[in-house]
């Protein structure tokens, strides 16, 4: 299919190395997440809300299967759900990278966002507030938190990925 199918998991370049994905059970974040893992990487996936936690057992499934037919051990996975719009998230995504990687972070993808759409004239305060929380402020503060802390390291990697949906604003 595509690249991602065809990823040769003997390569294990990535092999040892840690990752914590946000929106990882779905689109983009998911398709990182498996890419991540099927060369070698240990993953915390974080998912928006318990409802979506089962995606996140979903991508363990299919992780487990690409590594059926390899002698390569199958990296560590470890899905939690985590709301963007709270301020204790990036402290509680630092305890898990510290509690599951000993506070050994190589790879950051910073995929999670605050998607609800209004259309241009039926704004508020509240509405506003959450996206500019959810987009900004948290992945802002999660790379803060995790670099104050030391599981960024000058070798490490972050990604912030943002959405072309932010140019769909229906406007009148």
């Amino acid at each position: 299919m595509g690249s991602i199918d065809a990823i040769d998991n003997l390569q294990q370049d990535l092999a040892g190395k840690n990752a914590l994905v946000t929106g990882a059970t779905r689109g983009i974040g998911r398709a990182i997440a498996l890419n991540l893992a099927r060369r070698g990487a240990s993953i915390i996936g974080k998912s928006s809300s318990e409802a979506t936690l089962h995606l996140f057992k979903s991508l363990e499934a299919d992780i487990a299967d690409s590594y059926r037919h390899h002698q390569a051990p199958i990296p560590r996975l470890i899905g939690v759900s985590a709301n963007i719009l709270s301020l204790q998230t990036p402290n509680h995504l630092a305890d898990l990278v510290q509690e599951h990687f000993n506070g050994e972070l190589n790879i950051l993808v910073n995929n999670a966002c605050y998607d609800e759409m209004r259309p241009m004239g039926s704004l508020d305060d509240d509405f506003v507030q959450k996206v500019l929380l959810g987009n900004c402020h948290h992945p802002v503060m999660l790379m803060d938190v995790l670099y104050r802390r030391g599981y960024i390291k000058p070798y490490s990697r972050i990604i912030n990925l943002s959405s072309v949906s932010g140019r769909q604003i229906p406007f009148p």
